[in-house]
């Protein structure tokens, strides 16, 4: 705890220091977790090979090595690793899921569905197991096969964006006009500008005070583990808590674009979106990220999320003149390629001062810078409230 603590304060070193001596007197899963993320953060990748090394040869931290093998990008390091372990432990059955996941980020969708089905019969309630047996369905093209496992998930867990952004693309698959209304992208990808934050005379001086501030939360050299992100940084705190007047400026300057962003999008019950539109809300969480020459992120969900968000405190030249859409969010497009193709079908070009609100469920990502040059968000979640 003291360890989060310290690096929730952006007092890096100390905080691996502490997190070292933690998971040194009693390894843990725990303490495996946060140990690796921060190594990889701060791109120290001799001590997180050693770290993984040594865990894989511990029994009861194995499995979740080898899903830190896969976070890294590793997935066939992580597929040996469980191998490895399975010829010298009995596993748990969460290695089905993970190795079924390593499958599928190699494009594997055949063993995925072998290994989630064969996963299933054992653990039927597993929602991971599940998720990964319906990407690899939809991988495939089996639109048709995967709708009953979606239609369940999302019966059970009506609120949870995951299951709604599947049962899009599934929809998308299927040629169902439902896809269309589901989405409906015109509708629900809403761009607005910033009201200017009180006490700054320009969005632009504003903007310029914003930076300085997130500068000194970014205190890492690359991406967390198992995050959207790839070559740039994330903030580690929810930076609603976080106690500087610029950036509470921030949040209490979104007030009218949130209020206004439900009021164009209305409260009709027959929609996900729109059902749980209260007229109120509340942030359930928000970051800054700061990506360099070729970060991006890749295609995602929020899946605690209702209204998700990306404001754009600075965009790189590039974004700003690049007919390759350099540096754009775009939308709809899933994380894994599907049987036939769901290429994107909206982007948005950002500029300082944009506020883009859209559904949590929407696939979103962008598309990769070059030049170098910083691009900085200040993104956030709400729900109702």
């Amino acid at each position: 705890m003291r360890a989060r603590a310290r690096l929730e304060l952006g007092q890096t070193e100390a905080g691996i220091d502490d997190l070292k001596n933690s998971h040194a007197g009693d390894p843990s899963v725990l303490s495996l977790k946060a140990l690796a993320n921060c190594l990889w953060m701060t791109r120290e990748q001799s001590a997180f090979d050693k770290l993984l090394d040594d865990a894989l040869a511990h029994e009861e931290l194995a499995t979740s090595a080898a899903e830190l093998l896969r976070q890294s990008g590793e997935p066939r390091k992580a597929l040996a690793a469980l191998d490895k372990a399975a010829s010298l432990y009995s596993l748990p059955p969460e290695s089905a899921a993970i190795a079924a996941t390593a499958h599928i980020d190699l494009h594997e969708a055949e063993q995925a569905e072998a290994l989630a089905r064969e996963a299933i019969a054992a653990i039927p309630q597993d929602a991971l197991l599940r998720r990964n047996l319906i990407v690899s369905l939809l991988m495939q093209g089996k639109a048709g096969d995967a709708m009953p496992f979606i239609e369940e998930l999302r019966t059970r867990e009506p609120n949870d964006q995951q299951w709604i952004a599947y049962e899009a693309s599934a929809l998308r698959l299927l040629g169902d006009e439902r896809y269309t209304r589901l989405v409906d992208l015109e509708r629900f990808v809403r761009p607005y500008d910033l009201p200017t934050p009180d006490g700054f005379e320009s969005l632009t001086d504003f903007n310029a005070a914003f930076m300085h501030s997130l500068s000194r939360l970014h205190q890492d050299t690359t991406h967390p583990l198992n995050q959207s992100l790839r070559d740039g940084s994330q903030s580690p705190r929810d930076l609603t808590k976080v106690d500087d007047p610029v950036i509470q400026a921030f949040y209490r300057a979104l007030d009218g674009p949130i209020r206004q962003y439900m009021a164009d999008v209305g409260n009709a019950n027959d929609h996900p979106l729109t059902a749980r539109n209260t007229g109120n809300y509340r942030f359930a969480g928000a970051w800054s990220v700061k990506l360099r020459g070729g970060g991006k992120h890749v295609n995602h969900v929020h899946p605690e999320g209702w209204i998700s968000s990306s404001y754009y405190v600075a965009v790189p030249d590039e974004t700003r003149a690049d007919e390759n859409r350099a540096g754009w969010i775009k939308f709809s497009e899933p994380p894994f390629p599907t049987t036939p193709a769901s290429p994107a079908e909206k982007w948005v070009r950002p500029e300082a001062g944009m506020l883009v609100l859209f559904p949590s469920f929407l696939w979103h990502g962008t598309e990769a810078i070059h030049d170098g040059s910083l691009r900085v968000t200040a993104p956030f979640d709400a729900v109702p409230d």
